[in-house]
C-alpha cells in the first residue's frame, strides 16, 4: 500500500467506491427522512460487498469520510481527531459559511456513518458460490463520533477492522482530494469515484452499462432520461478535466451500454503512430 503522507490523499477500498454508496442527493429532502439503501455487489469476480445504511452522498460525505481515513492512514491509530477547521477545509467551505448552524449540520453528518454498515468478501478461487469465501470482514464505516464541546473537536474511533483489511487482499485506489475539489457536480464526482474502480490502463476503451452509471444517483426518483441527461453532463465535465479522453452511448445486443475512451492510453497510441 502506498504511504500516505498528506491528508487530501486516502487508499480507498476498491468496493467502497465502486458500489453506490457515496452517491448523489436531493438536497431538497429533508435530512431525518432521508432512507435506509442496501447494497450488494460484485466489484470483480474475487470481491463482493454487501452495505447497509444511511444514503451518503459524493459532496459532502466523501471528503469527510476521505480526510478521516487518511488521517488513520498516516498515524495508524484508530482514534481519530478532527478539529471544526479540518472539517471546514474538507469540504472547502468559504469563511463566511463557516457558521455554527453549518458546524452543527456537518458533526450530524459524520455521526451518521456510525450507522452505516460494510461487509467485505473475498474469493480467491471466483465466487461462483458466495458462501465459498476466503476472508469475510463485517464493520461499520465508524465505530463511534463524539463532539468534544470543550476543544471544539471531533472525536472518532474507527474499526479496528481497517488494520486486517491493511493486510488483506482486497483492491485500493488512491484518491486525491486535490484532484476531486476540481470536480464541481456531485453527479461527476459520483461517476469519477467509479471509474477509479475500473481498471482499463492497457485498453484504449471499455463498455459500461448504462443501468451501472445511472445506480450513480442513487434512489432517485428522477426519470431515466433526466438521470442520462445528469450522466452525459457529468462525462463531459470528466473529458474537460482530462480524466477520459471520451465517451459514446451505444445499444449493443439491445443493451444500452456506455463506451469509455481511455484517455492514456488514446495519448500512447498516437506516439507511437508519430514515432512510426
Amino acid at each position: 500500500m502506498k504511504k500516505i503522507k498528506k491528508s487530501t490523499e486516502s487508499m480507498q477500498l476498491s468496493s467502497i467506491i465502486h458500489a453506490p454508496i457515496f452517491a448523489t442527493s436531493n438536497y431538497k429532502v429533508e435530512e431525518k427522512s432521508r432512507e435506509l439503501v442496501s447494497y450488494e455487489v460484485s466489484r470483480t469476480k474475487y470481491e463482493r460487498i454487501v452495505y447497509n445504511g444511511l444514503e451518503l452522498n459524493a459532496s459532502d460525505d466523501f471528503p469527510i469520510f476521505a480526510i478521516i481515513i487518511s488521517k488513520y492512514q498516516q498515524s495508524k491509530k484508530f482514534s481519530i481527531t478532527l478539529t471544526v477547521k479540518e472539517l471546514f477545509e474538507a469540504l472547502k467551505l468559504s469563511k463566511a459559511s463557516r457558521t455554527e448552524a453549518k458546524r452543527k449540520v456537518l458533526v450530524k453528518r459524520i455521526k451518521r456513518l456510525e450507522f452505516c454498515h460494510v461487509e467485505l468478501f473475498y474469493y480467491r478461487d471466483g465466487c461462483d458460490d458466495v458462501d465459498q469465501y476466503t476472508t469475510r470482514l463485517s464493520f461499520p464505516l465508524f465505530q463511534s463520533t463524539f463532539y468534544d464541546t470543550d476543544t471544539k473537536e471531533i472525536k472518532i474511533e474507527l474499526s479496528r477492522k481497517l488494520g486486517t483489511i491493511a493486510t488483506a487482499d482486497f483492491s485500493e485506489e488512491l484518491i486525491d482530494l486535490t484532484v476531486y475539489y476540481k470536480i464541481k457536480t456531485q453527479y461527476a464526482k459520483a461517476v469519477y469515484l467509479y471509474l477509479q474502480t475500473k481498471k482499463f490502463k492497457r485498453q484504449s476503451y471499455f463498455y459500461v452499462d448504462l443501468y451501472k452509471f445511472l445506480e450513480r444517483f442513487g434512489h432517485s426518483k428522477m426519470e431515466a432520461r433526466e438521470k442520462k441527461r445528469k450522466l452525459k453532463i457529468a462525462l463531459e465535465q470528466l473529458v474537460i478535466l482530462n480524466h477520459i479522453s471520451g465517451f459514446e452511448f451505444e445499444k449493443i445486443n439491445d443493451i444500452d451500454k456506455v463506451k469509455i475512451i481511455n484517455k492514456k492510453k488514446e495519448e500512447t497510441e498516437k506516439k507511437k503512430q508519430k514515432n512510426q
